[in-house]
């Protein structure tokens, strides 16, 4: 499900001064790194959905510029990425650093607070993406990630989170070790990979007042025949969610099985050192009765047969079980919804049968 959004229309007069003091203060400590809330803009929002839906069905991404306010992440402004054929020059960061520059000239903020991506249907727990967000949220502590979701926004509801790597995982990732014992050890699940921080949408006064405006003068058939809120078909939607968790379940029963033969390997090499052991004790005792010096000791480390076997990484496993639970999440969501749909139709029909 997707963070909290609120929206909020007030406008702090002096909010833009104690921005620009905080931004002059001193670097904050590890302790303070800590982001409470995500405030966007409402231009800001409004062009990332435009850049999103016009995107699909490609995945497209962008960079948010704005503050960090005592927690509150304000993003004030942001752009999309460009692809590496239309960037200035062939040069992708290139073209970040110009947009940035001429953010600057026009007196804007140009500090980067993360980066923003598109997604489909929840599934945007992939390797590129987690790479993306360890790169920004290293450099910037407190970067996060917006996922924007437009297929679910289509359905009704704007579907926008922000997260953020927990630091144990961070931790992790930064190691690159994510065997079985790292993972205990840090406490690391499927649950707690990242943390969602809550969204809220920031409008201005006279945005409010025109879109009061707009809506009084909307005339009232259009308003009245606008009936998507009932619609019963949301067959598409539980089909795909439905085609994505099999998916999901069929990765995850082979990562389990590359795990299990990893596991049959180290028995099967710990049955082989035992038995050559045995065999090298009974060669000493045959030898020591032959009044022969036994065999020296040597390191079974070494031997090619017993070299350890590095566990198979179970990042990818971590991954695929996060987005089943998100998949599950959707699912039982909006199941929920059209349920509740189709009771109040069934009972709107039973009174006009009467």
């Amino acid at each position: 499900m997707a963070s909290p959004i609120d929206y909020d229309g007030a406008v702090r007069g002096s909010s833009w001064t104690e921005s620009d003091t905080a931004a002059n203060e001193p670097e904050q400590s590890a302790a303070d790194d800590r982001v409470t809330q995500v405030v966007i803009d409402a231009h800001v929002a409004v062009d990332i959905v435009k850049h999103c839906s016009e995107g699909l069905p490609e995945i497209v991404t962008g960079q948010l510029l704005g503050l960090d306010v005592d927690g509150t992440l304000e993003v004030t402004h942001a752009f999309p990425f460009a692809d590496e054929e239309n960037a200035t020059g062939g040069d992708s960061a290139e073209y970040q650093l110009e947009m940035m520059k001429c953010l600057r000239e026009v007196n804007a903020d140009n500090n980067t607070v993360g980066w923003y991506t598109s997604t489909f249907l929840g599934s945007f727990l992939h390797q590129s993406m987690i790479e993306t967000q360890f790169n920004y949220q290293d450099t910037i502590k407190t970067g996060v990630g917006l996922i924007f979701d437009p297929i679910r926004t289509a359905e009704g509801a704007l579907c926008i989170r922000a997260v953020r790597f927990t630091k144990d995982f961070m931790q992790l990732y930064e190691k690159g070790s994510f065997a079985p014992a790292d993972l205990n050890s840090k406490n690391v699940f499927a649950s707690n990979i990242f943390e969602e921080i809550p969204v809220r949408i920031r409008s201005s006064k006279l945005t409010d007042v025109l879109l009061c405006t707009l809506a009084e003068g909307m005339p009232m058939e259009e308003v009245e025949s606008d009936t998507r809120a009932f619609d019963l078909d949301f067959n598409p939607f539980l089909e795909k969610n439905l085609q994505f968790l099999n998916e999901c379940m069929d990765e995850l029963q082979s990562e389990n099985h590359k795990y299990a033969q990893y596991e049959r390997q180290v028995h099967r090499q710990r049955m082989d050192r035992n038995a050559f052991l045995q065999r090298r004790r009974a060669e000493n005792n045959a030898r020591k009765q032959a009044g022969q010096p036994p065999l020296p000791e040597e390191d079974l480390s070494r031997h090619p047969l017993f070299r350890t076997i590095r566990p198979p990484s179970r990042l990818e496993p971590l991954l695929i079980s996060n987005q089943i639970q998100r998949y599950c999440d959707q699912i039982n969501d909006y199941a929920g919804q059209g349920i509740a749909k189709m009771y109040l139709t069934a009972e709107t029909q039973t009174r006009t049968g009467q």
